[in-house]
């Protein structure tokens, strides 16, 4: 069976064995000249005629096999016969070839990009087996399997570009895992986040190729990220939007326009400067429409990796505000300013309707005045703080401070002492905090403060790791904050009565109040990542309750993809499961309930690939070298040459250099001949 596992490189080359005809013709007609030599003992003659005929008729034989064996082992080198591999183990009938078709490969290191440079040796490296040979493609996007090469041809064209980049390690995992008796050809630029070479399975019978493109040093800036310094989710409200861009260049000093869009206007245009550094931050400053939502887009110009080139940010608007409030008294200062205000949407309970079900509807939570807290409100504390929303609370001056304490424990706030009745004049102010934005332009020593005539002491040694915004002249805590879980709890030590009247009708506290039943703590994400699992809640209005053939949509921007994502029912709430194959592009996507519009929301790729640092040709093979890879193999990339490369790298044992050590053989044994044979 050697025989039949014999395979040539170049069989054409074969065609040479004709050769052999030119040094049988030489020998077998004998052109020499005969020269005439005259002898007087005839008998000596044929004696040496005799001996010299056997002798010559010798040597020319043996020197006709010489030239005819040359000639046949030289062509059967050049032909380059090998034993194949794949034969002597098992015949394999597929190959794998995987094509990173991720951002990176955008780069243009010569004409085109590299993702062309990659679907070329794709063909190339399928040019190199046999046409019956099956092919499995894979990319970032999935696998195609059971190709032929014709059809494996069409589905290198329709390869575009995928915002979900795979690491070399999953693709490799994930083809062992599920091919067996097949190679693996991986076609990519190896950039380093891509290219987690120490995860790398060793544990494999399949041959794993690794062709790496040429890769040039490609400049890249990027727009990481976007954030506010405060929740700003009302019309007209004053917005301090900050972005982080990242320079991925040797060009350490360069500076760049950067454009603001809101809701597809161009609001603003700002520069940043990069001095020796690889990152730098800018800021905007605009006024919040007036409209139900903010559609926004923060753009700079780069070539040519663009995908990371914008960052899009959605979040909604309110003109009202809904309040819940848990409270005995009804006629308040705390509830007047809510009744009075038409911002607000305000609602009281008692201890006789402590309904807690629907306490999602609310965007701000206060417990005042209760002097032994009711059952549960501790559990309904806990769910406000950890959907990012405030509580407030209040004591009554006659309340039980143990029942207040024991709420306190849970959020690891500084406790209660004694109720004091000595009024004091309000010291110090934290005007420059988040929750007095607009309350004060300054502070000086001749601005009057209110007196406090009833509160609670708190305890001194106390473990409230928060904020103390207010305090008396004798440093007692009035007015405090921690934040605990995604939310905000504050405490206002001073009870709601009329004792206080100068303190709840001076000129802090009304601004104070709506400051917190306004700002939240950026609960709503101001965008999402393509590609990656995510989870979105949504409240539908009361007269959209869902059932079972109504299900909420989400539908892209150009209407190109709508999808009904895993709904999970909290109460009022539903929570969206988004996986990452349901979302690849980034676009603003809209949440819909039949035509009802739910929400808004930004998805903006991801930023791996934008970092443009990659693998070379060394790194790769010295890994694999010095980890002992032994299935792992580099090869050279040259596209003209690459056929070439897979077809000598399949084969098994390779044979030329045989051949052409017994050609040389052949060809001293006839210059030995020549020479010394007289």
């Amino acid at each position: 069976h050697l025989v039949n596992n014999i395979n040539f490189s170049y069989p054409a080359f074969l065609w040479g064995l004709f050769l052999i005809i030119i040094p049988i013709l030489i020998h077998l007609f004998n052109f020499r000249r005969y020269k005439k030599v005259y002898f007087s003992n005839v008998s000596f003659l044929e004696s040496v005629k005799e001996q010299t005929k056997f002798a010559s008729r010798l040597k020319h034989l043996l020197v006709l096999l010489s030239r005819v064996f040359i000639i046949i082992f030289l062509v059967l080198a050049f032909s380059q016969p090998y034993i194949s591999k794949q034969q002597i183990v098992k015949k394999k009938k597929s190959v794998a070839i995987y094509v990173d078709n991720s951002f990176s490969m955008r780069a243009q290191p010569q004409k085109g990009t590299q993702l062309d440079v990659a679907l070329m040796a794709a063909k190339k490296t399928a040019d190199a087996f046999p046409d019956d040979m099956s092919f499995t493609i894979i990319t970032n996007d999935g696998t195609e399997q059971n190709l032929s090469k014709s059809e494996l041809r069409d589905a290198l064209q329709k390869i575009d570009f995928s915002p979900t980049p795979l690491s070399l390690s999953d693709v490799i995992s994930n083809f062992i895992s599920t091919k067996t008796n097949t190679d693996l050809f991986v076609i990519s630029d190896f950039q380093k986040n891509f290219t987690n070479l120490q995860n790398l399975p060793k544990d494999t019978t399949q041959e794993i190729y690794f062709i790496p493109l040429n890769n040039q040093n490609v400049n890249n800036l990027s727009i990481d990220s976007c954030w506010v310094e405060n929740p700003v989710n009302t019309p007209d409200e004053a917005v301090d939007l900050h972005f982080s861009i990242s320079n991925f260049s040797k060009n350490t000093t360069t500076t760049i326009p950067v454009k603001l869009f809101i809701n597809d206007s161009l609001k603003a245009i700002t520069k940043v400067h990069f001095k020796k550094k690889t990152q730098a931050q800018g800021i905007f400053h605009f006024l919040n429409p007036n409209t139900k939502e903010v559609l926004g887009k923060i753009q700079i110009t780069d070539y040519p990796i663009s995908f990371d080139n914008e960052l899009l940010f959605a979040y909604p608007l309110k003109n009202k505000f809904h309040i819940l409030a848990y409270s005995p008294n009804t006629d308040g200062y705390i509830d007047n300013f809510f009744k009075n205000n038409p911002n607000f949407i305000y609602q009281l309970r008692n201890l006789t309707n402590p309904d807690y079900t629907d306490i999602d509807n609310f965007d701000f939570l206060i417990v005042n005045g209760f002097k032994i807290l009711p059952d549960g409100i501790t559990q309904v504390i806990k769910q406000f703080l950890s959907k990012g929303k405030n509580v407030l609370f209040i004591p009554a001056f006659d309340g039980e401070t143990n029942s207040y304490n024991q709420l306190f424990s849970t959020f690891h706030l500084a406790k209660f002492t004694q109720a004091n009745e000595t009024p004091i004049q309000i010291g110090k102010i934290e005007a420059k905090a988040d929750i007095f934005k607009k309350v004060f332009k300054t502070v000086d020593k001749n601005t009057k403060m209110p007196f406090v005539n009833k509160y609670f002491n708190i305890q001194a040694t106390g473990i409230n790791n928060g904020k103390i915004y207010l305090k008396t002249e004798t440093n007692i805590a009035i007015f405090s904050e921690t934040q605990f879980d995604k939310g905000h709890f504050f405490v206002l030590n001073a009870p709601d009565t009329k004792d206080n009247e100068a303190f709840f009708t001076s000129p802090i506290f009304a601004p104070l109040l709506y400051n917190l039943s306004t700002i939240s703590s950026n609960t709503e994400e101001l965008y999402y990542k393509a590609g990656e699992n995510n989870y979105i809640t949504v409240i539908p209005n009361n007269d959209n309750k869902t059932n079972a053939d109504e299900m909420i949509h989400i539908t892209s921007g150009n209407s190109k993809n709508d999808f009904i994502p895993y709904q999970q029912n909290y109460g009022n709430q539903i929570r969206l499961t988004i996986s990452n194959s349901d979302i690849k592009n980034q676009g603003f996507y809209f949440v819909k309930l039949k035509k009802q519009l739910l929400k808004t929301v930004a998805f903006n790729f991801m930023r791996k690939e934008s970092r443009m640092s990659f693998r070379t040709k060394t790194e790769l093979s010295d890994y694999l070298t010095k980890n002992h890879y032994k299935n792992y193999h580099i090869l050279d990339n040259n596209i003209q040459t690459l056929t070439q490369t897979v077809t000598i790298q399949n084969k098994g044992k390779e044979l030329w250099r045989w051949l052409l050590l017994i050609a040389l053989i052949f060809l001293s044994f006839e210059i030995l001949l020549l020479r010394f044979w007289k």
